[in-house]
């Protein structure tokens, strides 16, 4: 990313590591299966100081190639969401507009604590850059509310990637923060979810990621789309 000009990109929809490793890596209840919650090497820190030193160089990085104007949104753990969002006031120009909730309508049926309740959320933060966003306004007052009611990606969508998010939200956001031509940027690409939807959408994309792996799973997924500028 650091090879990016300043104020080069329209839009930033991006999902990093969660760290959920450092926090709770397995789980187990009474005689139920063990669940892992170690999603990889690319969510492995130190310890905890050292993912937050990590997302504030991301945060930085992102702000500095966003266009005036141009909006980011981050996919982010509910238990760092408020450093995210101090990072993100903390940037020259920045604006935060909203900490939008994911709340899952088909959440799994997992006891994780003797006293307690199932995740069924996962949260995103919103800012943008400059007085004046590209912003348009769904028609229906519901689709503005900062509780968005998705169920997880179906399974017909899934195509390898434990964190893959939603081809319907994702489109959401592009459709809302960038006009169709404009260059529209993940740099935790992952199965290339958001550039299925820029394809599809009519943006131009930017995609970086360091696993050959997923690199394959995401241009498998383009290669059936029809052709707009893309990097990987």
């Amino acid at each position: 990313m650091s090879k990016l000009p300043d104020n080069s990109i329209d839009l930033i929809v991006t999902d990093p590591p969660y760290y959920n490793q450092g926090t709770c890596p397995t789980y187990k209840y009474g005689n139920r299966k063990k669940v892992v919650t170690d999603q990889g090497e690319w969510d492995h820190f130190e310890n905890e100081g050292e993912y937050l030193k990590f997302m504030r160089r991301v945060i930085k990085e992102l702000c500095r190639v966003l266009k005036k104007n141009g909006s980011l949104y981050i996919f982010i753990s509910d238990r760092y969401i408020s450093y995210i969002r101090a990072y993100l006031r903390a940037e020259p120009n920045m604006s935060y507009a909203s900490s939008i909730v994911w709340a899952k309508t088909n959440a799994p049926p997992r006891l994780i604590y003797k006293a307690g309740f199932i995740s069924s959320k996962e949260m995103f933060c919103f800012a943008y850059k400059g007085d004046n966003p590209v912003f348009h306004k769904p028609k229906l007052f519901k689709e503005l509310l900062d509780v968005w009611f998705y169920p997880q990606t179906p399974k017909g969508e899934r195509v390898g990637h434990p964190t893959q998010k939603p081809l319907s939200i994702i489109q959401k956001i592009v459709k809302c923060s960038s006009n169709p031509g404009d260059l529209v940027l993940d740099c935790f690409f992952g199965s290339g979810t958001v550039a299925v939807a820029c394809r599809m959408l009519g943006r131009n994309f930017i995609g970086l990621e360091i696993s050959p792996e997923y690199c394959q799973i995401a241009r498998k997924r383009l290669s059936a789309i029809s052709n707009i500028d893309c990097w990987i």
